[in-house]
C-alpha cells in the first residue's frame, strides 16, 4: 500500500531545492562576473573608456546587494520565472566592450540611468533578489512614481552602454534583456499580486517602467 509523505516531508524536500537552486544561482553569477571583471580590465589597461568604467561599477553593486539580500517571505518555484529572471540579470554580465567611444551625451544619460537604478536600489536595501519573490512591498522612494525603478535605470543604462560599444553580440545581449526584463515584470507582479499590499500599491502606481507607455 502506497502511503502520502506528510505535507512537513513534501515542504522540507521543496525547500532544500529552493536553497539548492539559489546556491547555484550565486555560483553561475560568481563565475560570470569575475570573466566579465577579467574582461573589463584588460579592455579598459588598453582602452581608458568611462562607459566601460560605469558598467563595471554598477554591474558589481548590483552583485553585493544579491549576495546580502533578505530571505523571502514567499519565492517563485516555477521554472519559467526561474529562467527568466537568471536571463535577465546575467545577460547583462555578458556584455563586452569594444574600441567604441565616450560621448557626453550618452554617459551622462548612462549616469543619470545609473543613479536612478540606485535610488531603486537603496529603496528596496536587502529586500533587492533575482527571482519573483515577496521580501516586502516597497511603496516609498521613486516607487511612488513607477513600479520598477530600478529596471528602467537598467534599461536606460545598458542601452547607453551598448550605444558607445556597439556590436552585433552586444546588441542581440541588449534585445534579449529587454524581452527577460518585460517577462520577469509581468510574472514577478503576479507573484507579488498575490499580497494584498501590492494590489493597493498597484491601484495608485499606474506605470510599470516607464511612464505613459508601460
Amino acid at each position: 500500500m502506497e502511503h502520502a509523505l506528510p505535507s512537513s516531508t513534501l515542504e522540507t524536500s521543496s525547500s532544500n531545492k529552493l536553497r539548492y537552486w539559489l546556491w547555484a544561482s550565486n555560483i553561475v553569477m560568481g563565475l560570470l562576473y569575475f570573466r566579465f571583471a577579467y574582461t573589463s580590465f584588460k579592455f579598459l589597461a588598453a582602452t581608458p573608456q568611462l562607459s566601460t568604467i560605469i558598467n563595471f561599477a554598477f554591474c558589481t553593486l548590483a552583485g553585493i546587494f544579491l549576495l546580502i539580500r533578505r530571505a523571502p517571505k514567499s519565492e517563485s518555484r516555477v521554472l519559467i520565472e526561474w529562467f527568466s529572471a537568471v536571463g535577465g540579470t546575467f545577460a547583462v554580465l555578458l556584455f563586452r566592450p569594444v574600441a567604441g567611444y565616450d560621448h557626453v551625451v550618452l554617459t551622462t544619460v548612462q549616469i543619470a540611468g545609473v543613479c536612478f537604478s540606485l535610488t531603486g536600489l537603496m529603496s528596496l536595501g536587502r529586500s533587492f533578489g533575482i527571482v519573483p519573490a515577496n521580501r516586502g512591498i516597497q511603496s516609498h522612494g521613486l516607487y511612488r512614481f513607477i513600479r520598477h525603478p530600478m529596471y528602467a535605470g537598467y534599461v536606460v543604462t545598458f542601452a547607453c552602454f551598448v550605444a558607445q560599444n556597439p556590436s552585433p553580440s552586444n546588441l542581440l545581449l541588449y534585445t534579449s534583456f529587454i524581452a527577460f526584463k518585460v517577462l520577469r515584470i509581468t510574472m514577478e507582479e503576479a507573484h507579488l499580486s498575490q499580497d494584498p499590499k501590492y494590489v493597493e500599491m498597484k491601484s495608485r502606481v499606474r506605470w510599470r517602467l516607464i511612464p505613459f507607455v508601460w
